[in-house]
């Protein structure tokens, strides 16, 4: 099922109409999902301008407060499980998006099945999903928290960096508020990355246990050749592994350090206290 959500700013424009009638016949869209219409008196015809002759049926949610989420589900033709699918359109204060986040994870948690929560979230996660305009770290952080907490995954999306521009006075500015996201991949990556995991641990195990018993017997005689060669590979296999934690370390330090590195945090102090103390100078000696 192909699904479009799309920022529509207004029903009234038959190029808009054009416009997505042609992605939905491309792309072979199912669903679509529009924000900020600005209306909820919207007729059949004005819907069949965007969707064409074919079957359909629409839900509406009442604009007044631009920030209801509409909430669909939990049966889908074609699919055996159940589906509960969330179009956002998110406020602009901080307080507005953070009594919006909780809403929906009361609304998530007494429901089973498949989730997709799509729409425009007018927040970013990251420093890199804004051009010409300041991130807003204590918002990044309680977005990003919004998504861990409700266990979804954020999907990569085709085409284009950003999803909205907007002119400044120091020129366009260019952000990415517009997602999808879809639980139930997010719990098929989990559960890969927990079986990668446990089975890069027995590994782990059993090399140094080999290792350690070579080098045991090491204290006694000297190894067959067969025998250094898996003492020298098991070396090897302990180093690289060795390695990819520092890597897995470096990227998360990354990641946390683009949504907590310039807000006023404990992250943020203790970052620059070990900057200072790793190149604070105690003294110098200078002939004696």
């Amino acid at each position: 099922m192909n699904m479009l959500s799309i920022n529509i700013r207004g029903l009234g424009v038959d190029k808009k109409a054009a416009w997505i009638k042609e992605i939905k016949f491309k792309e072979k869209v199912s669903f679509l999902a529009f924000q900020e219409t600005n209306r909820s008196d919207i007729s059949d015809d004005v819907i069949a301008r965007f969707w064409g002759n074919s079957v359909w049926a629409k839900e509406v949610v009442d604009p007044v407060g631009r920030r209801n989420p509409l909430y669909l589900g939990p049966r889908v033709k074609g699919c055996m499980e159940e589906v509960n699918i969330l179009t956002v359109y998110a406020p602009q204060s901080s307080v507005g998006k953070r009594a919006l986040w909780s809403r929906i994870l009361s609304e998530k948690s007494g429901r089973n099945g498949l989730w997709i929560v799509l729409g425009d979230f007018n927040d970013v996660r990251y420093a890199k999903e804004r051009k010409n305009s300041r991130v807003k770290p204590r918002c990044a952080r309680d977005f990003n928290g919004f998504i861990h907490d409700v266990d979804l995954c954020d999907l990569n999306l085709k085409g284009s960096k950003f999803t909205f521009m907007l002119d400044g006075v120091n020129g366009k500015k260019f952000s990415k508020i517009d997602r999808v996201m879809l639980r139930h991949l997010r719990n098929k990556i989990k559960e890969w990355r927990d079986g990668l995991r446990n089975k890069e641990v027995a590994q782990e195990e059993m090399a140094k246990s080999e290792l350690e018993e070579l080098e045991e017997a090491m204290e006694d005689r000297d190894l067959l050749e067969e025998e250094g060669w898996i003492c020298l590979e098991c070396k090897k296999k302990l180093l690289e592994m060795e390695n990819h934690k520092a890597k897995d370390l470096r990227q998360r330090s990354r990641v946390r350090w683009a949504s907590d590195g310039d807000d006023n945090s404990k992250f943020f102090h203790g970052f620059i206290k070990k900057r200072k103390a790793t190149n604070t100078i105690p003294g110098l000696l200078i002939n004696g």
